[in-house]
């Protein structure tokens, strides 16, 4: 997604300010496609007090989602609709990959809620218990583990789950990974720290504050965590009457019952944690879910237990608390071996002492606090140019343009080079920090279409900050020899020019906004193509044309005077003046093909054949890069679909090609305007006024009304 992207808070207040069931509810059946949506339903899932949900797939990208709907007798309940779109915009606000993401919400022809969610293959924590029975504790750890993590993000967010049960916590293989967790339904979420009106929840796992009006917080949360995990050792939860009423007595008053079971592995310490979280008073809980966590990894390391997730970033702590923790946690590094030809590039990282290896397989949360308070300024400068390079994206290897460049590695290099210990608990902070931020930028781009190459550029770098981290370790495979081939080039800067030109790219795809990615590969795609290989071009065509619809022209420059290459702009993308006639003549062709095409798909679109033309006009593109009509006829299709976010993307292409198009401007203006981006908006008005546009004052009107101008 990128940056013009509207979240579903905005989608919710512009595409769905009220509901009215006027007509009788919708057949849906498997096969169909849900009307006024792209979604084609696969299956039913199952059904509720609230609703039905479907398996479904997107029919335009294929994409595999969880579609739910909110039930025929709720469609006018006022506190129904309001738990529906607080559901969709709470889980579509945290972003953890602990909680299953919300990507879409409308309102269907009959007047029902409907949301699209991450589908997660699996079961719920209720499903496992009534087909596995009880958890060993090493399972339950690692799984709520998992959970802390994502209610920490859910309450870092300032939201509070409310529903914390058994059957709201999913379990699957996703990714790979077994026993991935996923929290559903934040349906009755609370803001934190309001008061809470309403008395919400499941009765067995609601804590005592769970029944009175006053604020609540994350410590909610962790009662109910802590009813879920006494259920999963034991069987049942710690307070069960037939009379409900009698049940939230219980949380209130009666002491909690001995954790007792037949597994005698399971520690001590693990049956603390669980008795701690359901302390009546909430100051005698843990004071977060990170907290918890660690108390969850104390339990671990007093039970000497390991984990399928072991590998699991720990959470953000103190440093010295931090440290002293990852000391004592098993890793899957030293459970799986590592290979004797690893040692020799440990050593030359400086990733070994004593014989232990110092760098176990994570994926690293930061650290908070600063574990540099009595460095020397020396240190601090070094740590604050590597961040620099960093920002830049020169982790590994400098710009084409200044190969003397600084990067953060040899910068880190130099950090370690000094003698003091503050300097080299930097350094190893700083390793780590970059390591996962790489890490991070492989799995971005490792699913699209050409971009896995790229992503194996970002996991190699990776590996020569930590190299163990997964999953850049399995995904890469590369040689230690290699390995340390690169170490001592990354070292030296000794770099050659093809080899700079070859990872140009990522300089683009480090860009988090979505116009200054595309306008990057964009122009990487064009600069020097006749020094990139043909490979990293189709590369580069796959990834460009996946991402935003657009395929570009092989333009080789020719060469100036000065033996630099020339080429046009990705904007003014030209035919030279003393080029091939025959490649003019393809050009002219080209265009009167595309013509034709982009005619037919306005006749599509006038005729609201939008499927039609979109296809279409996509279709023109890949004849005709660039043309400002395909482009704009793109924006006029998914503005029609209430697709603004899309819109926006291919009307602002249109407008950088075509500048002083008015009509473009007022498009563009007005797909701000749905997006809530008022100050943008105005801006494009106020362009197309001064080009002439009549429409554009009316609009400027509207503007200052609504910011109070």
């Amino acid at each position: 997604m990128g940056s013009t992207e509207p979240g579903i808070s905005d989608i919710l207040e512009t595409q769905c300010p009220s509901v009215a069931l006027d007509q009788r509810p919708l057949r849906l059946m498997p096969g169909q496609i849900i009307p006024g949506t792209s979604w084609r339903i696969t299956q039913w899932l199952g059904e509720g007090n609230m609703g039905v949900v479907y398996e479904a797939r997107h029919v335009e990208i294929d994409r595999r989602a969880a579609i739910k709907i909110i039930a025929s007798s709720l469609a006018e309940d006022p506190a129904a609709i309001a738990d529906f779109r607080s559901e969709a915009s709470a889980s579509a606000k945290i972003g953890s990959p602990n909680i299953a993401d919300v990507f879409d919400f409308a309102v269907l022809d009959d007047g029902r809620l409907m949301m699209a969610m991450e589908f997660v293959p699996g079961r719920s924590l209720h499903e496992i218990l009534i087909d596995e029975g009880c958890l060993s504790p090493s399972r339950l750890i690692g799984l709520f583990r998992q959970v802390c993590k994502g209610l920490q993000a859910a309450h870092d967010a300032g939201l509070v789950h409310r529903d914390v049960k058994p059957e709201n916590i999913m379990v699957g293989d996703i990714g790979g990974r077994r026993d991935t967790v996923k929290l559903v339904d934040f349906g009755i979420v609370s803001i934190l720290g309001e008061r809470s009106l309403r008395h919400a929840g499941t009765p067995y796992y609601m804590p005592p504050e769970g029944m009175a009006d006053g604020a609540i917080d994350g410590r909610y949360d962790i009662y109910s965590v802590g009813c879920v995990m006494y259920e999963m050792l034991v069987g049942v939860p710690p307070f069960v009457d037939r009379n409900l009423q009698r049940v939230l007595q219980m949380h209130a008053y009666d002491p909690v019952p001995a954790l007792i079971t037949t597994d005698a592995s399971v520690p001590d310490a693990l049956i603390e944690v669980v008795r701690r979280c359901l302390a009546k008073d909430p100051a005698d809980r843990y004071a977060s879910m990170k907290e918890l966590e660690v108390a969850l990894c104390e339990a671990q390391i007093g039970g000497q237990l390991r984990t399928t997730w072991d590998d699991l970033a720990l959470p953000a702590i103190e440093p010295e608390r931090h440290a002293k923790l990852l000391s004592q946690m098993p890793s899957r590094t030293s459970r799986r071996g590592v290979s004797g030809w690893w040692v020799p590039v440990l050593l030359a990282f400086g990733v070994v002492a004593g014989g232990m290896i110092a760098w176990p397989m994570l994926r690293a949360e930061p650290v908070l606090g600063s574990s540099r308070g009595a460095a020397s300024a020396q240190t601090d400068d070094l740590v604050d140019r590597a961040h620099e390079a960093a920002a830049l994206a020169y982790y590994v290897y400098p710009p084409v343009v200044d190969p003397r460049a600084d990067t953060a590695y040899r910068i880190l290099i130099e950090l370690e080079s000094l003698d003091s210990e503050e300097a080299l608990r930097a350094a190893r902070e700083l390793r780590l920090e970059l390591a996962s931020t790489l890490v991070r930028l492989g799995d971005e781009t490792w699913d699209k279409a050409g971009g896995e190459p790229f992503a194996l550029d970002f996991y190699v770098q990776a590996m020569l900050f930590a190299p163990l981290i997964e999953p850049a370790r399995s995904r890469a495979a590369i040689s230690p020899g290699e390995l340390l081939v690169l170490h001592r080039k990354a070292g030296t800067g000794d770099f050659t020019v093809p080899e700079l030109i070859a990872v140009e790219p990522l300089l683009a795809l480090v860009e988090p906004n979505l116009a200054d990615k595309r306008d990057k590969l964009e122009q990487f795609k064009l600069l020097r193509s006749d020094q990139r290989p043909a490979s990293t071009t189709a590369q580069l065509d796959a990834l460009i044309e996946n991402e935003f619809g657009l395929r570009l022209p092989n333009v080789a420059g020719s060469r100036n005077g000065a033996g630099a290459p020339t080429v046009s702009a990705p904007s003014e993308i030209a035919i030279d003046d003393d080029e091939d006639p025959s490649s003019q003549r393809q050009a002219t062709v080209g265009k009167r093909a595309a013509d034709k095409v982009i005619a037919k798909a306005d006749a599509a679109r006038e005729g609201a054949r939008l499927e039609v033309a979109e296809k279409l006009y996509h279709k023109a593109l890949r004849i005709e890069a660039g043309r400002v009509d395909a482009l704009a006829g793109l924006g006029h299709v998914y503005f029609q679909r209430a697709n603004h976010a899309n819109a926006a993307t291919y009307y602002e292409m249109a407008v950088r090609r075509s500048r002083r198009d008015a009509t473009l401007r007022i498009a563009l203006g007005d797909t701000y305007t749905k997006l809530l981006r008022y100050e943008q908006a105005l801006e494009q008005y106020e362009t197309a006024k001064a080009l002439g546009s009549s429409k554009a004052a009316g609009r400027i009107a509207r503007i200052d009304q609504r910011s109070g101008g």
